[in-house]
């Protein structure tokens, strides 16, 4: 059994009634700042929710998003974390479903609806909202199935991810790009894991998966702060393939520090037609014009000067369906598998 059969009953057949975004406020009070990207809507992190009612009574499954975070994830947690759901029953008791236990929230009556408390939330929750407590029971029943294993794959977890992190963090270090308060971090997250390994002993498997998604959460600040530093100053992460992920950080920097023992300084073009900005010239410099001779595609390009990034022109060519002629992209053979 896995966590996913824990919520099988409600998912497999339910009906997702409502979809909300709330802010998500950060666990330690500190505002954490995203690349600034071109077309960028959002900068702060957000948790999405879904309502979905099936027979067996509601649950509410809720994820942290945040920019950026496709590249290298922050925390994406919080304390004392509250949102206000409409439409649930007044008589209903409301539960926290994790695979180590299930806890009873709480809840108040406000206008627009009902808030509920969440202790602790980190990157992902699963809330139960039912009438019946024999429901309750049957939950708790096929957690104490599963908790222990749960308790041992969140520690081992920890554990990797520790050591994964530790090693790229001394790299960083020797390059000289290390944080102040990186030695805290992994401190702070080494000794969550050795109280995750005591508490696994004793078996407060509860604790000890608690103690271990810390851990990941401090190291997952501590990624995320490097790999800020490593790219506040670039237009997109991608521009930089080492700058995608913290694990090729150190080869970033590698980079970025061999750019700058470079004497050479950049050659001018060599063919000085090609800023676009004088037809004559580059006529003469042997530009010439191939264009398709498709009956499908109209093709055309223009010296702009709407769209220049410098300069007074740029290179604009457009290729565009001839009327009524829809253009096939793709005509491939059905592929079969067996």
């Amino acid at each position: 059994m896995t966590e996913l059969d824990l919520l099988e009953p409600f998912i497999a057949g339910g009906e997702v009634i409502d979809q909300f975004v709330v802010p998500l406020s950060s666990s330690n009070g500190s505002k954490r700042s995203s690349v600034k990207q071109t077309g960028s809507e959002s900068t702060a992190e957000e948790l999405t929710c879904a309502l979905i009612r099936s027979e067996h009574g509601l649950v509410i499954l809720m994820s942290a998003v945040e920019p950026d975070s496709q590249y290298v994830p922050g925390p994406l947690a919080a304390n004392d974390l509250k949102i206000l759901v409409r439409s649930l029953p007044e008589s209903a008791f409301l539960w926290q479903i994790t695979p180590t236990g299930l806890w009873p929230l709480e809840t108040s009556r406000k206008a627009g609806g009902t808030e509920i408390r969440i202790p602790r939330f980190n990157m992902t929750a699963a809330l139960m909202v039912a009438t019946d407590q024999g429901v309750a029971q049957e939950m708790e029943r096929k957690i104490q199935q599963i908790q222990s294993r749960s308790a041992e794959l969140s520690l081992a977890l920890a554990e990797t991810k520790f050591e994964r992190v530790q090693k790229i963090d001394l790299e960083l270090n020797e390059l000289g790009v290390g944080l102040s308060a990186g030695s805290h971090l992994m401190l702070q997250s080494r000794r969550l894991i050795e109280e995750s390994r005591l508490s696994l002993k004793k078996q407060h498997y509860h604790q000890a998966r608690d103690n271990a998604e810390m851990a990941c959460q401090l190291l997952r600040i501590l990624q995320r702060t490097h790999w800020q530093n490593a790219v506040q100053h670039l237009s997109s992460p991608t521009s930089v393939p080492h700058a995608v992920c913290f694990q090729t950080l150190p080869d970033y920097w590698k980079l970025i520090q061999l750019l700058g023992k470079q004497e050479e300084t950049p050659q001018t073009s060599l063919v000085h037609s090609a800023n676009f900005e004088d037809a004559d010239a580059m006529r003469v410099e042997g530009w010439t014009r191939d264009v398709t001779s498709s009956n499908q595609v109209a093709v055309y390009d223009a010296l702009d000067p709407s769209h220049v990034h410098e300069g007074e022109y740029c290179l604009r060519m457009v290729s565009v369906p001839t009327e009524n002629q829809p253009v096939v992209t793709l005509d491939d053979p059905v592929v079969r598998y067996e």
